[in-house]
């Protein structure tokens, strides 16, 4: 496999992935709070980093370069997650409620 294949590749996985974030994190807050989902979410990550270093199946080595352009990504990606997730939570059940009582209103005007 050639390196822009390997490049496709990853570009796709890493769409697949993001993509279905979503979807899996609509599903979990039916069943525990944004913050608990998070905090799952990352160590599940975090662990399954660890197996990957461990089992040599990934090899890390990043220079101080690489780490201060790789720094504002990884610190701003968690805290946005950690800002919009709850505040589009809180604003999908105020708009959830805010429908049954506009529907709840339209049935009794018959």
């Amino acid at each position: 496999m050639n390196e822009k294949t390997k490049a496709y590749l990853a570009a796709l996985s890493f769409s697949a992935i993001i993509g279905f974030s979503f979807l899996f994190t609509k599903i979990a807050l039916g069943y525990a709070s944004p913050l608990t989902n998070l905090a799952h979410r990352y160590t599940i990550a975090a662990l399954v980093m660890v197996v990957f270093h461990q089992t040599k199946l990934i090899k890390v080595s990043l220079s101080r370069k690489d780490i201060l352009s790789i720094l504002p990504m990884s610190l701003f990606y968690p805290l946005f997650f950690l800002f919009f997730n709850p505040l589009l939570y809180s604003i999908y059940r105020l708009l959830k409620l805010e429908f049954y009582r506009l529907l709840s209103r339209f049935l009794r005007s018959f």
